[in-house]
């Protein structure tokens, strides 16, 4: 892959010293039909690009320059997966892809530095924080901030029910641990484990004639 998605900012990118140095935002749509014009935009944003590159390059070096952008133009499960807002920097060697979870101006300019105010002031509130929903059996991991959550892809092979966890072994139904009375001679085991804690009452105690 010829670009990478990340989450973190800043990025050691916008302290290279490589130009030219490419900004490009737009805002984008998590759902359908909304997000079918995702790509149109983004097409017309990367052909201005084009245009601003032809003034200082050749026809080959903009197609390198340009390669990431192709490969994100025709990528359909990358349109399939936006969110709120698109930012991509680009230079000769390196190209970071930002899905942002707040709208941006579309823009897109060629420039010797980085256009960065945008993820400046998404980034300054985005204090992150991460959701454990536990079921039964499961768990899912979630990430989010102010804007919105988001499950967070396990690596393959992660344990995530119980069973992959502790295998098939289990505790004792129940393991008691005292008994407590009354007056009234009525007894009760008390203690834990399994699946169930459960109670025995002992019958009231009797004195013979």
């Amino acid at each position: 892959m010829l670009y990478e998605i990340i989450k973190d900012f800043p990025n050691d990118i916008i302290y290279e010293e490589q130009v030219p140095c490419i900004s490009l935002y737009q805002p984008t749509y998590r759902y359908s039909p909304d997000n079918k014009q995702d790509p149109i935009v983004f097409k017309n944003s990367v052909r201005k690009i084009e245009d601003s590159l032809k003034q200082e390059y050749d026809k080959d070096d903009i197609d390198k320059i340009m390669k990431p952008f192709y490969q994100i133009e025709e990528d359909k499960n990358f349109w399939n997966k936006t969110m709120d807002g698109l930012a991509i920097l680009a230079n000769p060697h390196k190209c970071v892809v930002y899905r942002l979870r707040r709208p941006v101006k579309e823009f897109a300019v060629v420039a010797d530095s980085f256009h960065i105010k945008p993820l400046i002031r998404t980034f300054q509130a985005m204090d992150k924080y991460q959701l454990l929903g536990l079921s039964r059996n499961e768990f899912t991991l979630y990430q989010g901030n102010r804007y919105g959550y988001q499950e967070i892809e396990l690596k393959h092979g992660t344990p995530r029910t119980m069973t992959e966890v502790l295998g098939e072994e289990r505790t004792d139904d129940f393991q008691a641990h005292g008994l407590s009375g009354d007056a009234g001679g009525t007894g009760m085991y008390y203690g834990h484990g399994g699946k169930k804690q459960r109670s025995i009452r002992t019958p009231k105690s009797f004195s013979g004639t």
